[in-house]
């Protein structure tokens, strides 16, 4: 029988025992990614042969981003640099394949032009529109960013036990404002871009 003195003192595999932890580390975002809006706080956070994504800073109480993915040389990558062989139309084809995640943001016009374009955008929403909050969009606010700029559908996201039962009255006040494709993100939801 074995004692409590030799039984183990870690429950730790032999192989997290041989691997030093280490302190996790905070992701150090792009040069420019902070700081007023506008060209220069859109940088170019990954680019590869399939993805390029970039990043701009948005409207909360603490610091957020937002995304944009675009697939396989779909959309522009936030340079600015030409591919010399692409037309505008297959550009503006090309970029109806991005993806946009707005993550915990007001709605606000930078955004909207960020956005702009892409196929798909996931967009906080948390409360409808009789809720006084800031740091989230209500639906009218939602609508209101968005009016004149062309996506392909969008999602709302970020969804507070608020919006149970109002979701109907939420997607007649974005399109109030804003005369594109709105419905609601669900857990598990996949789009085909």
């Amino acid at each position: 029988m074995v004692g409590r003195r030799d039984a183990p003192r870690s429950r730790r595999s032999d192989r997290d025992q041989a691997t030093p932890r280490r302190p996790p580390r905070r992701a150090r975002l792009p040069a420019g990614t902070r700081g007023p809006a506008g060209p220069r706080s859109h940088r170019r956070v990954l680019r590869s042969r399939r993805l390029r994504s970039r990043a701009r800073e948005t409207r909360h109480s603490t610091d957020c981003l937002a995304y944009r993915f675009a697939g396989d040389g779909g959309g522009d990558d936030g340079t600015g640099d030409d591919d010399g062989g692409t037309d505008g139309e297959e550009r503006a084809a090309a970029e109806r394949r991005d993806f946009v995640f707005s993550g915990d943001t007001e709605a606000f016009e930078g955004l909207a032009n960020f956005a702009d374009g892409a196929a798909v955008l996931a967009h906080d929403c948390s409360f409808p529109d009789e809720v006084d909050v800031s740091n989230h969009p209500t639906p009218s606010q939602l609508g209101a960013a968005l009016a004149g700029h062309d996506v392909g559908r969008v999602y709302l996201t970020h969804l507070y036990p608020h919006t149970e039962g109002k979701h109907e009255e939420m997607l007649a006040s974005v399109g109030n404002r804003y005369d594109g494709d709105v419905r609601f993100a669900r857990d598990g939801l996949r789009v085909d871009i």
